[in-house]
């Protein structure tokens, strides 16, 4: 399995968010630079209206743009998380773990993460224990 059919959305996700949050031509030099390793020369002479200094400003504020936004995103993610979403992302998880469903793991595990939450897995005494952590640091721990 190859990683775009592995993370299909996730990519699909970045580069809309990456067209979304950069005027066309950053978003441009985002990918052609950070992503496919271009150097800057080629990069300008693949754009062709432009020179080495405006691609490296652009990739500069581009790069300082998307860093901030990240930051945002992650503070975001840790206020809205209450302890009752918390919990309940927590039993989805856990029941989908029970259930034995795959897709609903992943599901259970995507959600757990896009609020901050580090899942860890551990196995004592013939038991599996999942240790879960939220952005605070608080942590909590289940057995199944």
């Amino acid at each position: 399995m190859t990683d775009s059919e592995q993370f299909p959305l996730d990519i699909g996700e970045a580069v809309e968010k990456l067209v979304h949050c950069l005027q066309p031509k950053s978003a441009a030099i985002v990918l052609l630079v950070d992503v496919f390793q271009f150097t800057t020369r080629e990069t300008v002479d693949m754009l062709g209206d432009t020179n080495d200094g405006a691609v490296k400003t652009a990739l500069r504020r581009a790069r300082e743009k998307l860093a901030r936004l990240a930051r945002e995103d992650e503070n975001e993610r840790s206020s809205s998380a209450s302890p009752a979403h918390i919990r309940r992302l927590i039993a989805d998880f856990t029941e989908a773990f029970r259930r034995q469903d795959p897709f609903a793991i992943i599901e259970a595990y995507k959600s757990l993460s896009g609020a901050g939450i580090q899942v860890e897995r551990r196995m004592a005494a013939s038991r599996i224990f999942f240790t879960f952590t939220d952005p605070d640091g608080n942590v909590m721990q289940i057995s199944v």
